[in-house]
């Protein structure tokens, strides 16, 4: 806190944030409880976030256990664009109004399309856009059930193998040791049972080699 007081907001380049984000990236290798990462988000400027996100890459930081955010995605980028496919699977998923938010525009520099929304296409890898600016937030009904939310943990859990979030390191305090083997093993289980989905449009599979 003392440091972002004095040099958070003291730029050090004009597209690789503060000082701050500086430090948070030497130090990130030494981040144990990666899932709560969320909480740094708190003490950044909306440009640091975007930093940050560039720097280390959006995989390495986004959590599927807590996707509640708002963010803009460069569908053109592949790792934004695999959180975006995440995020667009989550509400397909996950019943309720969960995407409370939603925005696309072409161009940075051009107004959002007007009237546009998530559609069926966007299930696809052939439907979702390779390009434009994906804008959402993302609402799980606050865990009670608002809005009709109701989070998929399971899912949530199997998407966790597509970033650096490891799901058998969020552990509640009352769990005991060791895990169940259907806790550990949740990815595999959702693996095998939506293989379609996996290879097709998440984990896209070609030569062999995870794309």
């Amino acid at each position: 806190m003392s440091f972002q007081q004095l040099f958070g907001s003291v730029g050090r380049t004009e597209y690789y944030g503060s000082y701050a984000v500086d430090l948070i990236i030497t130090l990130f290798p030494r981040i144990i409880d990666l899932h709560n990462f969320e909480m740094i988000y708190e003490h950044l400027t909306a440009r640091d976030c975007a930093a940050l996100f560039g720097r280390v890459g959006i995989l390495n930081l986004f959590n599927p256990m807590k996707p509640e955010v708002t963010l803009e995605l460069n569908l053109e980028r592949y790792e934004e664009r695999l959180t975006a496919k995440m995020i667009v699977y989550l509400s397909v998923d996950e019943p309720g109004i969960n995407l409370t938010y939603k925005r696309f525009q072409w161009k940075r520099e051009l107004d959002p399309t007007p009237g546009w929304d998530v559609t069926e296409p966007w299930m696809t890898e052939a439907g979702i856009y390779t390009h434009g600016y994906f804008g959402f937030t993302y609402y799980s009904g606050e865990g009670k059930n608002k809005c009709g939310c109701i989070p998929n943990i399971q899912l949530r859990k199997a998407l966790t193998v597509l970033t650096l979030i490891n799901e058998n390191e969020i552990i509640d305090e009352g769990e005991s040791y060791p895990l169940p083997e259907d806790y550990v093993t949740t990815a595999k289980v959702h693996y095998q049972r939506n293989m379609d989905v996996w290879l097709s449009y998440l984990a896209i599979v070609q030569d062999k080699k995870i794309m």
